[in-house]
């Protein structure tokens, strides 16, 4: 019977130690550490090794809304230790716990918590022991949740506020032959408090050390955890008034990180400029703030830009009208002139009125007049848009009448609306010249037939549309007084000989050919029915020169008529002497030209060989 219970107590234990071997291995496997290579590769630096979560959702490397969710809150605290199998003789110093030292500030000042954890506790689990050519190499383990869950409320406070440390002290006692004299739980020292040391003088001074020993004590003490305490710090650019969130965080602390905006700023995103983890950088989160948690080190930005306002003007020139002019403030930027004649638009226009000023609706009063500023205090306070409607108002006319070369009159000025009609005044111009009629008025000084009659009924419209001047408000627009001026006949009398009377020369084309006639508005009039005018003999007969028996002076009657219709006569005489010309032998001298100075001497004191030619050549 008592080796059946032998049997099975070794049975069990089998069990156990297979259970506790493959526990250990889990363990060693997530943190990928041994108890030698651990000691091998950090010796006596105490390493944190945080714990990943196996369930991530979506990935998290392209998604800032779950890029922590890689890391739990969670992990390990791994410190290593060696020594020999054998028991020693004489005195030597065991490390058998350490103490967590918690540095923060409250309200009374400065605070030291001291958290006890004895190797191999409840608290501090060794997960890995091997034995190596007589030595004896131990991994072990504190649980970040563990540590967490051992700190006060003040604590916990001020870790999550990033106004925490964390230092670690070795609790060290003396073994002599192999005795340890002191010993400690998970709260302190349980026994023979003068053999427990928790600071270097006390275990420098406990024993004659060797120099290099107490060297080498300096290193169990003011430790820090290697990845336990993260930083995290955070920044703003230039509209950017405050931020908070910045401090030193125990590793899976949720953070709260946030900023204020200076006023002209909006806010952009956050960026994460620096970090520890190069996954995460240039991330970017949309977020006004956020939560993270602290298991990086790491720099986040928040970003703004200067605030702007569209201003869009609406030219509201009709109910359908699209036309607009849009600008954009930014802050930093001048108050803004909004008289629309700097944006050179030549389609900023509205035909019979001018813009007075700008309203918030399409159909409200004036707001603001064309010489008005918007205030950039006020246009950021309208961001990110505001619209702004022009007013217009009907233009007003002068009609001003001018007597376009008349020596005196007066027409007094007459004021209309764009959308009124007025009516021509009567003529009070004397005429420019005896010789002319007046025809009625025009707008062009220079145009020959007039455009409007004397108490004619004409819009303003039609007036400022001819004038160009459908924009301009109290534009003056000219009505001028259109002269006939009558057309003047040149001609003197002739002379012919009796013979070139009765040889026909004497023709209706031959007198043509000597007269002419001319008119301010037709021009040279030519002989002949033309189709706007005339110029003609009106009594000619060819008959009564061919019949001719001896000298006479026959009247003839020029008459003119320009395309106005008015008629203009003139008589001269044609004088026909009886005198035979010379020709060829027969003609006596030299042919003799003279100079219109010598026309009253030369005709009248000359001597002629017969008095007739005197009086053919006068």
């Amino acid at each position: 019977m008592k080796n059946i219970m032998n049997l099975k107590k070794i049975i069990f234990c089998c069990v156990l130690f297979i259970g506790a071997i493959k526990y250990l291995s889990l363990d060693v496997k997530a943190a990928n550490y041994d108890a030698k290579s651990f000691v091998e590769q950090f010796g006596s630096s105490v390493k944190f090794v945080p714990q990943e979560n196996p369930n991530v959702p979506g990935n998290p490397l392209n998604d800032a809304n779950h890029m922590w969710d890689r890391f739990s809150d969670d992990g390990d605290i791994l410190y290593g230790t060696e020594g020999t199998a054998a028991v020693s003789q004489g005195i030597r110093y065991s490390t058998i716990g350490w103490k967590v030292n918690v540095w923060y500030n409250d309200a009374t000042g400065a605070k030291r918590e001291e958290i006890y954890f004895k190797l191999g506790g409840s608290y501090m689990q060794r997960v890995s022991e091997v034995s190596s050519n007589g030595v004896e190499y131990n991994l072990y383990s504190i649980k970040l949740s563990v540590l967490r869950s051992r700190m006060s409320p003040q604590a916990r406070e001020a870790m999550n506020r990033g106004q925490a440390n964390f230092t670690l002290d070795a609790c060290v006692s003396l073994k002599k032959n192999g005795v340890l004299l002191s010993d400690m739980n998970d709260n302190g020292c349980t026994r023979d408090i003068g053999h427990f040391y928790t600071d270097h003088n006390g275990i420098a001074n406990a024993a004659p050390w060797r120099s290099a020993t107490k060297e080498k004590l300096k290193t169990y003490f003011n430790k820090n955890i290697d990845g336990l305490m993260i930083r995290i710090n955070v920044e703003g650019d230039e509209g950017i008034a405050s931020v908070s969130g910045s401090g030193n965080y125990l590793y899976g602390t949720n953070v709260n990180i946030s900023k204020s905006i200076k006023n002209g700023f909006d806010f952009t995103g956050w960026k994460v400029v620096a970090a520890q983890n190069q996954s995460f950088l240039n991330t970017g989160i949309n977020s006004e703030n956020f939560n993270c948690k602290a298991i990086t080190n790491i720099t986040y930005r928040a970003t703004t830009k200067r605030k702007q306002t569209r201003i869009v003007f609406h030219r509201n020139e009709s109910i359908n009208d699209t036309v607009i002019h849009t600008e954009v403030f930014t802050y930093g930027d001048n108050d803004v002139a909004i008289n629309p004649d700097r944006w050179n638009d030549k389609n900023w226009i509205k035909d019979g009125f001018h813009q007075v000023g700008w309203a918030f609706k399409p159909d409200e009063q004036k707001e603001y007049g064309m010489d008005d500023k918007l205030n950039k205090d006020w246009l950021l306070s309208k961001s990110p848009k505001i619209d702004l409607y022009a007013v217009w108002e009907e233009n007003t006319y002068v009609i001003r009448y001018d007597g376009n070369g008349a020596f005196k009159g007066h027409i007094d000025d007459v004021r209309a609306k764009y959308s009124e009609k007025i009516t021509t005044s009567n003529n009070e111009f004397d005429k420019p010249i005896e010789d002319s009629t007046y025809l009625g008025w025009s707008q062009d000084k220079k145009i020959l037939f007039p455009e409007y009659k004397e108490k004619q009924t004409v819009s303003v419209k039609e007036l400022a549309t001819k004038a160009g001047c459908l924009h301009e408000n109290n534009a003056v627009i000219m009505l001028y007084a259109t002269w006939n001026y009558w057309p003047t006949i040149s001609a003197k009398d002739l002379y012919y000989s009796l013979e070139d009377a009765q040889n026909g020369i004497i023709s209706e084309r031959e007198i043509a050919s000597k007269i002419s006639a001319k008119d301010r508005e037709d021009g040279n009039i030519q002989y002949g029915l033309n189709p706007k005018n005339f110029l003609k003999l009106i009594n000619y007969s060819e008959e009564e020169f061919i019949n001719l028996k001896d000298k006479a002076d026959i009247s003839e009657i020029i008459c003119v008529k320009d395309q106005h219709g008015k008629l203009i006569e003139k008589e001269i005489n044609i004088h026909i002497t009886d005198i035979k010309p010379l020709y060829g032998k027969d003609a006596v001298g030299k042919i003799r030209f003279y100079d219109k100075k010598y026309k009253n001497t030369l005709f009248k004191y000359s001597v002629w060989k017969n008095k007739n030619y005197q009086n053919e050549l006068e």
